[in-house]
């Protein structure tokens, strides 16, 4: 008998599970991607944006899996829009993120590197599915509308948070020339994340109300393994900064503001915020889709 995803569109039993074996695959080939950059010193010190990149890829997966191409692309421009313009904003005004610069190479619109849009498609993506696998089964359309951009803005930023230290301190991407107190990242960027995921995301909500009305039993009450594959995601999400804290030489790294720490006291303490963090989201996710699962 074939089922519906989010898509609203029939699938086959077989189909689908090919599908979710090929979504096992490249969680897995996202770890051992990792694993294998330890070989090559000279990549060694790119691992965290390895890590990056492998989520940006998987999380183009997971939206198809979850949303389709239509609601992928829609999420995408949104995401785009919205950050482009905050973005723009902040390295002008300092709102909301305060005052930074990029030194991200490729094209840019403005001042902004169009990479950056992507990036937060791929946390939009990952926090709305740990929202989804959170509430999508509790009754009524508002808690969903509002319920799911909230938790996934504070996933997202959470995601981002383990990133930003290490892309400005040690990566130079990009800098903050007034200096904040975490690693020289301030907390009016994660508020500026905060931010702009909720906004991203309710107004995907929106778009979703929209195909709702064509698809109005999008679930149909079942939780499918990219829930779980998403979750086990997260779960990575600190190996990089892990891996270098193990093999790294510690160096002194200053912040615009001339404030030095130790590059091996900052991979030492995202290991441990994103064990915590990143743990906790992988307990309550797979509780959460064994949970669902068995419900009948």
């Amino acid at each position: 008998m074939a089922d519906r995803n989010f898509t609203g569109k029939k699938e086959g039993k077989t189909g689908g599970e090919k599908r979710y074996r090929a979504g096992w695959f490249l969680v897995a080939a996202d770890f051992f991607l990792l694993l294998l950059s330890l070989a090559l010193p000279q990549v060694r010190p790119l691992i965290p944006t390895v890590g990056l990149v492998g989520n940006m890829l998987i999380s183009l997966w997971l939206a198809w899996e979850a949303f389709g191409v239509k609601k992928s692309l829609s999420l995408l421009g949104i995401s785009f829009v919205v950050t482009m313009v905050l973005e723009n904003l902040s390295m002008a005004t300092g709102f909301p993120y305060g005052v930074f610069e990029h030194f991200l190479p490729g094209p840019k619109l403005g001042t902004v590197p169009l990479v950056i849009g992507f990036v937060y498609f791929n946390y939009c993506v990952i926090g709305w599915i740990f929202a989804d696998l959170l509430i999508g089964d509790i009754p009524g359309d508002r808690v969903k509308a509002l319920g799911r951009p909230a938790i996934a803005a504070f996933v997202g930023a959470a995601m981002d948070a383990l990133y930003d230290p290490i892309g400005s301190l040690l990566l130079k991407q990009w800098q903050y020339p007034e200096g904040g107190g975490f690693f020289g990242v301030p907390l009016r960027n994660t508020a500026g994340w905060l931010l702009n995921l909720f906004l991203t995301l309710l107004l995907f909500e929106l778009v979703l109300a929209a195909f709702q009305k064509q698809f109005p039993k999008p679930h149909c009450g079942k939780v499918k393994p990219f829930y779980l594959q998403n979750s086990v995601l997260l779960l990575i999400q600190p190996v990089p900064a892990f891996l270098c804290f193990l093999l790294l030489p510690d160096e002194t790294v200053a912040s615009c503001a001339g404030v030095e720490w130790s590059s091996t006291a900052l991979q030492e303490t995202v290991s441990v915020l994103g064990l915590l963090i990143m743990g906790s989201y992988f307990a309550v996710g797979a509780l959460r889709y064994y949970q669902r699962k068995n419900l009948k």
